[in-house]
């Protein structure tokens, strides 16, 4: 019975402050407001609960009405914003346990500058830790930056690339991994001149917005193979006849990379594949479009002047097409044909040997009954544009494709 009336009492009295007033008259020496007294256990079962406290009864009757005992809340608030050390007392038979007058300060509260104080503070260590200080970060990312990474991240490929996608800019910055596909996005964008920092026209009715997008590049087998950032622009804000005029682009129909593949099985040579990229920067852009600073990489010395692009942006709804005239043009002038069908298909004849081409967007596939033909293509595409020679066709469109021959 003794041991149980101990368990019950340990389980309260964790739970429960006990008020106290002085056997007096119910104030303190200097008549202010009774004192605070925080009871251990034992003693407060060995005094049996008696005059100025709280019977075992009265505390279980408290504990199951909830929150509206006062002395509850006031237990809630004492163990949540203090911490408080029980301090020994030396008492007749000196137990550790005995009674403790406490008297409990008020809670310290922080103003609006140390707040911000600290969370600058904060955001500045985390940075450095991950190699590169606040201000190299071009723009103040709002929100708290936080170094916590999913556990796919901690893989044996954490040493090349992020196995995590992240959802906003902030979070992009604070990986090197994220922060290094952002640059050579940009790096790309320099190298295809596709826009200048001007001061906004005054009669500029309308500049577009930018934004980041993540997406990490699979391979066949969906091992993640690259980060890739891609800085679009928001093209729902355009407006038709000013940001931009037609926007129809071609797109190879099923049918026709069907055909060829038969033609190819059926005349005995191989496919190659090619992919174009970052093809959309390579269209140059009849209208006059501005857009606004990339998140994050805002210009110092001029954070109001805004970009004018030269050629298209991913995001811009002439973009397509743009880009489809763009290698349109560079073909015929190369002596290929357009395809009366299907506008994606291109042919060259140079006696008696067939060249054929077809056109996916930023995809290209290629074949030709010689050899040398192949090889003159691909030396073409490679001295005008950047691209990223995949070799033997084997994955396009969701087919998979096995070129035994």
């Amino acid at each position: 019975m003794e041991n149980y009336s101990l368990l019950m009492g340990d389980t309260l009295m964790k739970m429960a402050v006990v008020s106290m007033e002085e056997p007096s008259g119910g104030t303190s020496p200097s008549g202010g407001v009774p004192k605070q007294r925080l009871l251990s256990p034992r003693s407060w079962l060995r005094d049996g609960g008696g005059s100025g406290r709280i019977s075992l009864i009265s505390a279980w009757s408290g504990l199951a009405n909830g929150l509206n005992d006062p002395v509850v809340h006031q237990a809630h608030d004492v163990e949540h914003s203090q911490e408080i050390e029980e301090t020994q007392v030396e008492g007749q038979d000196g137990d550790p346990n005995d009674q403790v007058d406490q008297v409990i300060p008020p809670r310290p509260r922080r103003t609006k500058e140390e707040i911000e104080a600290r969370r600058l503070a904060r955001r500045d260590r985390n940075l450095e830790i991950l190699g590169h200080t606040h201000e190299k970060v071009l723009s103040d990312v709002r929100g708290r930056f936080s170094t916590r990474r999913q556990l796919a991240n901690f893989s044996n490929h954490h040493a090349y690339i992020s196995l995590v996608e992240p959802k906003k800019v902030f979070e992009a910055l604070e990986d090197s991994d994220w922060l290094e596909a952002m640059h050579d996005e940009l790096n790309n964008f320099k190298r295809n001149k596709v826009w200048t920092l001007v001061e906004k026209p005054k009669e500029c009715r309308n500049v577009i917005g930018t934004k980041w997008i993540f997406k990490n590049k699979q391979d066949e087998f969906g091992n993640v193979v690259r980060n890739k950032a891609r800085l679009v622009a928001q093209g729902f804000s355009q407006i038709e006849g000013i940001d931009f005029g037609e926007t129809y682009a071609p797109v190879a129909r099923l049918e026709s990379i069907r055909i060829l593949l038969a033609y190819a099985s059926h005349h005995n040579f191989k496919l190659q594949q090619m992919d174009v990229k970052s093809a959309f920067l390579n269209g140059p852009l009849h209208e006059e479009v501005y857009v606004k600073q990339p998140p994050g990489f805002e210009d110092l010395d001029f954070p109001n002047h805004v970009y004018k692009l030269d050629k298209a942006l991913y995001g811009l709804k002439q973009a397509p097409r743009a880009w489809y005239e763009h290698l349109k043009e560079l073909l015929i002038d190369r002596g290929f044909d357009v395809g009366l069908i299907d506008p994606t298909l291109f042919t060259k004849r140079v006696n008696g040997e067939l060249f054929v081409c077809q056109l996916y967007v930023d995809d290209i596939i290629f074949g030709s009954t010689n050899k040398a033909f192949n090889d003159e293509f691909s030396k073409l595409m490679t001295d005008r544009f950047e691209m990223s020679m995949m070799g033997e066709m084997k994955f396009f469109l969701g087919f998979e494709i096995k070129q035994l021959r």
